[in-house]
């Protein structure tokens, strides 16, 4: 009787056409399934907490504010910006010194050869 059971099963048609890979595939499935039947997953039920751990989430913790902390940052960004400005005021001052020099080396050469063009004229003159 169990032979005719058999017998009665047909396979597919790429069984027949391809029988290597099909018993591979039907191996690999039956693999699968026996691994994930035995494989650890996560339950869909919820997971009972300790009531320690509960209570402790629950309770919400005070926070204080320190005001002084506050005013010191406060100061400080202020410090910040009063360093700030000192730092491009001491720039300009620098540039302008910088300018001023550049200015008066200019102005001295430019006297010198005023100078020497009057001692050629002179010279010229002379002779």
């Amino acid at each position: 009787m169990k032979t005719d059971f058999i017998k009665k099963i047909k396979l597919p048609e790429i069984a027949k056409s391809h029988p290597i890979a099909f018993w591979v595939a039907v191996v690999f499935h039956l693999i699968l399934v026996i691994g994930l039947f035995f494989s650890n997953v996560q339950r869909w039920e919820i997971p009972k907490e300790d009531p320690k751990k509960a209570a402790s989430r629950t309770i919400p913790k005070a926070v204080t504010v320190d005001l002084t902390e506050i005013k010191k940052e406060k100061q400080r960004l202020v410090d910040i910006q009063k360093q700030k400005i000192l730092k491009i005021q001491r720039e300009e001052k620098r540039l302008r010194v910088l300018e001023d020099e550049r200015y008066q080396k200019q102005r001295k050469i430019n006297q010198l050869k005023a100078k020497t063009q009057k001692e050629k004229q002179a010279k010229d003159l002379a002779e």
